[in-house]
């Protein structure tokens, strides 16, 4: 006889229950008295697992529940005070550096924010399975955007729905009644993805923290946005100087985005609507002083897939005031969000990087390395985005493998797969090649690229010489040019820790080891 039904009493943080992924996904039913209190699509597989999922009822503590399978399956659990795996940030394919969910999917930074000394990173999270679904909001926090801690998730899904992408904000005035100071953080729930939402909307609601970010209360007055069309999603809140007003830029439907008007974050007038040609979703909005025209200003509007518009708040709207660019490239990418930060003048831009780890890892995707921002006016007239690591990267570095300069022949050898590597070489000449990690990445001199198997990214010259950052991990490569930055999925090949150098007499390479981040 099946057993897909039982009453249990929550007594520990979290139930682990055995998946197979590759599984058909069942509903796993929690009620209480009758009432749907949490769900999660899960591939249960008592017999065949490879994957355990962990599953926090903490919230629940102490509590009587029943626990349904749908269709019929075999319940089978433990308890867990903790994710107590083992090999936990040590399994093959990790990531030494970047940083990755512990057990299960993350995609989307959401509610990036500083928050006295310690910077938090909310994200989309899965515990259920390392793949998309059952979408939460993890959390993680640092004190220097390099070095973080996981803690546990931040929102659960609801009657309104599964908890999509947003962004966060310190409210300094106290202006939507929770304090001075208190963190506010905006989400959409997506409803009609849960059976708890079934034939609610799409809408956009508010959370906030007095506690420093350490716990998130609903608001109970959501959703602040409702629906407007489509699913439309994503909010991004910040103050806008010019209107004397928070904005908040909101995703619509196809290439659609909405900018909407607030005096105390709980209100919202829309203001306008605006296309991004070729890109949807996860909008992000904010200022950015010139760096070559002092006392200039530009507001920046980007979509997903990092095309953006840059322009003026003109008579109380943006206007852009050129066409649409893109500054990242790269196999790898998406949804990126800009810190809210106060006291700190920086632009700092997290990506998600959605990489597939291999050998059935029990994690899927990465975090990119936080860029800071810069905008500067080009010979053409036009305002580019440029991007390069934060300062605070260095802190990875150990001591140099290379001293700062290369030729034809040069060969070292790396420890393991975290390595910086920066390189400076004419912009004239023959292509120069780099072999390391068993991965062959070419500077293509004469196209003015830099090209990893298909995939390329564009260079650009300064005083006739291209100058290049690369960081590699295990299973990517990032690198910043004068013009762009990409990041590629390559595996490392920690046999293959040498690095050699091909194809001219003056170069200057300077090669860091990296420490990890995980102990």
């Amino acid at each position: 006889m099946v057993r897909n039904k039982m009453m249990v009493t929550i007594s520990h943080p979290y139930m682990v229950f055995p998946v197979r992924c590759e599984a058909d996904a069942k509903k796993l039913l929690f009620l209480t008295d009758g009432a749907l209190v949490y769900e999660s699509d899960i591939a249960l597989d008592a017999e065949n697992p490879d994957f355990y999922a962990y599953l926090d009822v903490q919230r629940f503590e102490g509590m009587s529940l029943e626990l349904v399978a749908e269709p019929e399956t075999e319940l089978s659990f433990r308890w867990a005070d903790t994710v107590d795996r083992p090999d936990l940030y040590h399994e093959p394919y990790r990531p030494l550096y970047h940083f990755t969910e512990r057990n299960g999917w993350l995609n989307d930074p959401n509610g990036l924010v500083k928050i006295g000394d310690t910077y938090h990173m909310f994200y989309q999270q899965n515990p259920a399975a390392p793949r998309w679904g059952n979408m939460h909001w993890g959390h993680a926090t640092s004190p220097d955007m390099i070095h973080w801690t996981q803690h546990e998730s931040a929102l659960f899904p609801d009657e309104m729905g599964t908890m999509f992408s947003g962004s966060g904000i310190v409210d300094t005035e106290g202006r939507a009644g929770f304090g001075r100071g208190a963190a506010l953080f905006f989400y959409t729930a997506a409803g009609g993805t849960s059976l708890r939402s079934k034939d609610a909307p799409f809408t956009q609601c508010l959370a906030y923290s007095v506690d420093g970010g350490k716990t998130l209360v609903k608001y109970e007055g959501n959703p602040v946005i409702p629906h407007i069309i489509g699913g439309n999603r994503d909010p991004k809140v910040i103050y806008c100087e010019e209107l004397g007003k928070y904005v908040c830029a909101l995703y619509l439907d196809g290439n659609t985005y909405a900018l909407l008007t607030s005096d105390d974050f709980l209100h919202w007038t829309e203001l306008q609507r605006i296309e991004i040609p070729g890109d949807g979703e996860c909008p992000d909005f904010y200022p950015l002083s010139v760096e070559n025209e002092p006392g200039v200003r530009k507001w920046v509007l980007s979509g997903a897939s990092a095309r953006y518009l840059v322009g003026d708040m003109i008579d109380g709207r943006f206007v852009p005031s050129q066409e649409v660019r893109a500054m990242h490239t790269g196999s790898c990418g998406y949804a990126a969000q800009t810190y809210s930060l106060e006291g700190d003048s920086r632009r700092i831009n997290v990506v998600w990087e959605p990489v597939t780890f291999p050998g059935g890892a029990p994690f899927c995707s990465q975090m990119g390395i936080p860029v800071t921002h810069a905008l500067r006016r080009g010979a053409d007239g036009d305002y580019y985005l440029h991007a390069s690591p934060i300062q605070e990267a260095k802190k990875l570095r150990g001591t140099a493998y290379v001293p700062g300069k290369a030729c034809d022949g040069y060969r070292t050898q790396l420890r393991d797969a975290a390595n910086e590597l920066s390189m400076t070489v004419p912009a004239a000449g023959a292509e120069i090649c780099l072999r390391m990690l068993g991965i062959e990445i070419v500077i293509d001199r004469a196209a003015g690229v830099v090209r990893l198997g298909e995939k390329t990214m564009p260079l650009g010259a300064v005083n006739g010489r291209y100058k290049i950052r690369m960081y590699t991990d295990t299973c990517t490569v990032t690198m910043f040019s004068e013009t762009h930055y990409a990041t590629f999925a390559a595996i490392a090949d920690e046999t293959a820790l040498q690095l050699t150098l091909s194809g001219d007499e003056d170069v200057e390479l300077s090669v860091w080891p990296l420490s990890h981040i995980h102990k």
